[in-house]
């Protein structure tokens, strides 16, 4: 008997896998995705127990270290943060957000408190910046801050802190008189001064001659480069022996902006407490830029600028005088800067000009003193002995210790010879 043939269903359906194999693969496939689901969740949860336990660490006020007490109110306003960034559950449970939004609530707080302690002076800075729409912008943003500031008193808790890290900005340092068992001394290395271009005479008597007993009374006042000059040269007065010197100092001044600092003021506030018998200027470096007369800019440059920059200097020099006091004012040296060197001697002619209609009032030019013997900057000059001596800071600008004495002991000859002094043995 011949056998029935084959359909090609049948066929097909004879080379299919059995159901139990294909039901086992699928069966492996789905527990090892649901291995991998749970391997997944378990490191995503160790993660964010070890994230947990960092902020508490960190910033969490609810840990003992930062915050002992039960329901601390640091604990209360960090909550009403999280829930006020994060409503609902997400709050807690949502680790990554949280992190980064309470990193930004803390920056933002701590940069309004900086802002809210530090206000004044930021506004002070302000107030001297160069005149236009930053500066005013500037001011305007920060008036109110420094309002609030002021009001709270937390300009002392600034300037305690500043005490306690012994940051003092530059004021009046006052240099004691002369010890009266102390014989004068040689002041340090004076053949490192050269002769200072100085006038014979100051059109009044010389100065009676100090004692011990008796001390010339000397007030230095400058900016910046006041502050480099004014303690060598006040040590260097007081190591005669005859003379009681003190230092009015003040950095970022000068006489083009009395809404910044007011040096007129400050000058008659150090003349009725020192009464000073002669008062050295050495001022003017931040002075070339443009100044406020009348409630109008005027631009540095100008020959309006120099009539009204020359009416204060004859003014401060007046200041001075008028109180019984002889002035020395010392001109700007040269600067590495070509800009402001030119800058520097514009003001230097200014100072001379007045110095010669003012009574009283002596110029020394310091360009020869701190500067080649054509006028020019130097870094180094050479010392007694010909080795070179380095008189500027690097900045091209301020003047060096090795400067400093070299321009006080010029300073002094220039003194005694306007005056009528022998404080140079």
């Amino acid at each position: 008997m011949t056998p029935p043939p084959v359909l090609e269903r049948d066929q097909e359906h004879s080379r299919a896998p059995a159901p139990d194999a294909v039901s086992g693969l699928l069966d492996e496939i789905a527990a090892a995705r649901r291995a991998a689901t749970a391997r997944l969740a378990a490191d995503r949860e160790r993660a964010r127990r070890l994230a947990r336990r960092v902020w508490a660490r960190v910033v969490d006020p609810s840990d003992t270290w930062w915050q002992p007490a039960p329901e601390p109110i640091s604990r209360r306003v960090l909550d009403t943060a999280r829930r006020w960034f994060l409503p609902g559950p997400q709050a807690r449970s949502t680790g990554d957000t949280v992190r980064w939004r309470q990193a930004l609530l803390i920056g933002l707080g701590a940069f309004a408190l900086w802002t809210l302690l530090d206000a004044p002076t930021l506004l002070h800075n302000a107030e001297g910046s160069p005149i236009g729409t930053r500066r005013s912008a500037a001011i305007t943003v920060l008036r109110p801050w420094a309002a609030v500031s002021r009001g709270l008193g937390l300009s002392h808790v600034v300037g305690a802190a500043d005490d306690i890290m012994g940051r003092h900005g530059p004021g009046v340092v006052q240099v004691v008189g002369p010890v009266p068992t102390k014989a004068p001394t040689k002041p340090a290395h004076p053949a490192l001064s050269p002769a200072p271009q100085a006038s014979a005479t100051d059109a009044l008597a010389p100065l009676p001659a100090p004692t011990a007993a008796d001390p010339l009374r000397v007030l230095t006042v400058g900016d910046s480069l006041g502050v480099d000059f004014g303690g060598q040269f006040a040590d260097d007065l007081a190591a005669t022996g005859v003379v009681s010197a003190e230092v009015d100092a003040e950095v970022d001044t000068g006489l083009a902006r009395p809404d910044y600092f007011d040096w007129p003021a400050e000058l008659q506030a150090d003349l009725n407490k020192y009464h000073p018998e002669a008062v050295v200027v050495f001022l003017g470096a931040n002075d070339p830029q443009n100044m406020v007369v009348s409630g109008q800019a005027v631009p540095y440059g100008t020959p309006a600028w120099d009539q009204d920059y020359s009416e204060r200097v004859g003014q401060f020099m007046s200041e001075a005088t008028s109180a019984g006091a002889r002035v020395l004012w010392i001109g700007m040296p040269p600067m590495a800067a070509p800009g402001l060197d030119a800058a520097m001697a514009r003001l230097d002619t200014i100072y001379g000009q007045q110095a010669a209609v003012h009574p009283g009032v002596t110029y020394l030019s310091s360009w020869t003193v701190l500067g080649t013997a054509q006028g020019g900057f130097a870094q180094y000059l050479p010392n007694a002995s010909g080795a070179p001596v380095e008189v500027r800071e690097p900045d091209g600008t301020h003047v060096s210790p090795g400067g400093a004495e070299r321009l006080s002991q010029a300073a002094i000859a220039a003194m005694d010879h306007a005056w009528g002094l022998t404080l140079t043995p």
